[in-house]
C-alpha cells in the first residue's frame, strides 16, 4: 500500500510540475461510432497558456486546439461526432444533457467534470487529489 501511494504521489508530482492535469478513466458506455473519448480536460499550459483552458482529451479523434469557453470545444466535439465519427442518434440525447450540465455548471474544471460525467468519464483534478496526501 505505502510502494502505490509512492508510486501515486510520484505521478502527481510530475503532472503537476506539466501544468496538467491527472485522468483517471472510468470505462465508456456511450457509442461515439469510429471515434475514441469525447472527453475534455481543463488545464494550465495548454498550447502555452498562461490561463487555465478546455482541450480534447483524445486529440487523435478530436484534434482542435484549446479554448479559453467550453462551448467552443462542445461543439467541435458535437460536429466531429455527427461526421466522420458517425455516432448513433442516441449519442446525441447525451451530448445534448451533457452540453446543458457543462453550462450549468460553475466556470472552469466543474464544467468539465459536469460534461465528462454524462459520459461516464471521471476526471480527478491534482487540487483534489492532493487532499489525500
Amino acid at each position: 500500500m505505502q510502494l502505490l501511494s509512492l508510486i501515486t504521489l510520484i505521478l502527481a508530482s510530475s503532472s503537476l510540475s506539466a501544468g496538467r492535469t491527472l485522468h483517471h478513466y472510468k470505462r465508456q458506455t456511450v457509442s461515439t461510432g469510429s471515434c475514441g473519448s469525447p472527453g475534455i480536460e481543463f488545464a494550465n499550459g495548454l498550447d502555452g497558456r498562461t490561463q487555465p483552458a478546455f482541450e480534447p482529451i483524445d486529440l487523435t479523434s478530436f484534434n482542435h486546439g484549446s479554448a479559453l469557453n467550453i462551448g467552443v470545444i462542445i461543439d467541435f466535439i458535437t460536429s466531429q461526432l455527427n461526421s466522420p465519427c458517425d455516432a448513433p442518434s442516441a449519442t446525441f440525447e447525451i451530448v445534448a444533457q451533457a452540453s446543458a450540465a457543462a453550462v450549468a455548471a460553475p466556470s472552469g474544471g466543474a464544467q468539465a467534470d459536469a460534461w465528462n460525467k454524462a459520459f461516464g468519464i471521471i476526471v480527478c483534478f491534482l487540487p483534489l487529489l492532493w487532499r489525500f496526501f
